[in-house]
């Protein structure tokens, strides 16, 4: 709402209200899929299996393919809010890694270990967006609003 008040583009007011209207609608599915999927990522991560992708430089020619625009927006989007959260709680995270590394046995637990790591975390919510109806334009209105509810 704040948003749609500040902006003066009746378009981005409208896309504003329209995303508020969806997640209201769809709060109790869009938060039984995050649920859902946070503990999915948590599991996999608690047991080591993550999904490495192959460095560019390694990747041959003949595999690479075009991105949707809105798949890579919604990437840059989710990567900013790891990186704001990991930015302004740099202390806690430091103490939470320690605390996970402790009872998973690694006492040296990096942030981009640690299967409670903000990128977890935003990774499930992303994923939850899917779940929910409306146009990708919507999910990506939803998701740039995240950082500031933070």
């Amino acid at each position: 709402m704040a948003r749609a008040d500040r902006s003066a583009v009746r378009e981005e007011q409208t896309l504003c209200l329209d995303s508020r209207a969806v997640l209201i609608k769809q709060r109790t599915t869009l938060m039984a899929d995050f649920e859902r999927n946070l503990r999915k990522l948590v599991d996999q991560r608690m047991s080591g299996k993550t999904e490495v992708k192959e460095h560019f430089s390694q990747v041959e020619v003949k595999k690479l393919t075009l991105v949707d625009t809105s798949a890579m927006d919604e990437s840059v989007l989710s990567s900013n809010i790891v990186r704001v959260v990991e930015n302004q709680c740099e202390s806690e995270l430091r103490e939470l890694n320690r605390g996970v590394g402790f009872l998973l046995g690694r006492p040296d637990l990096e942030t981009s270990s640690n299967p409670l790591a903000p990128t977890t975390i935003v990774e499930a919510f992303t994923q939850a967006l899917h779940g929910i109806g409306g146009d990708d334009r919507i999910k990506l209105t939803s998701l740039k609003e995240r950082p500031r509810a933070i």
